[in-house]
């Protein structure tokens, strides 16, 4: 399940009760996010994303950006599971485990440092690939209730007739009880956009520039 860890004098200590956790929830909802909205949209840098509040504590993180490298240069950054935490930042650490029928079974530890807190949470997913298109990871067990994740790879045609990559990133997700709602779609608000982002700095710095 979620770690909840804040620093003192250099140790750390755990809470295991949701107290302390909500005693941030009123601190969260007064701070704006370093983000702008037009015409309903969200947007960080250029990536566009939403969050749709769906029944009970399902919600759905959509975002999209359009990116100036081929599918397939795509395909090799988010592909390359190991090396996800090397740009993604709250990605500590990801392997590969064994799956019963061959296919592509990872462990994920995700870390997150927000007002002096350190969260940790650890989920092993299935990846299914449909190259060169869509990457889909779906929760096998872990510090979620549920989550279903899809990178798709849409074709997007660029002014000088090249073609890139309109990348979208499709998340359903329900958190577990002890974990407060508006501290989640606050830290889901904030980390996916730069996620996505990421993805598209990664290819800059393997690939070039395409544009």
């Amino acid at each position: 399940m979620w770690v909840l860890k804040k620093a003192r004098k250099g140790n750390a200590y755990k809470f295991h009760t949701t107290e302390s956790i909500f005693r941030t929830e009123t601190e969260l909802m007064s701070k704006s996010l370093d983000l702008h909205t037009e015409n309903g949209q969200s947007f960080l840098g250029n990536v566009a994303w939403r969050i749709d509040r769906l029944q009970g504590r399902n919600r759905r993180f959509y975002a999209e950006v359009k990116i100036p490298h081929s599918q397939e240069q795509i395909w090799q950054v988010l592909t390359n599971y190991e090396a996800l935490p090397e740009f993604i930042i709250n990605f500590q650490q990801i392997q590969r485990l064994d799956h019963p029928t061959g296919n592509i079974r990872i462990e994920k530890i995700m870390t997150k440092k927000f007002m002096g807190m350190e969260f940790q949470a650890r989920m092993v997913s299935d990846m299914e690939e449909h190259y060169p298109h869509e990457v889909c990871e779906k929760l096998v067990e872990g510090d979620f209730q549920s989550y279903c994740g899809y990178w798709r790879l849409n074709p997007w045609v660029q002014s000088d007739g090249k073609v890139g990559v309109n990348l979208v990133y499709d998340l359903l997700v329900c958190p577990k009880r002890i974990y407060p709602l508006p501290l989640f779609e606050h830290i889901l608000s904030k980390d996916l956009p730069n996620d996505i982002l990421a993805v598209c700095h990664r290819a800059e710095l393997l690939f070039g520039r395409n544009s």
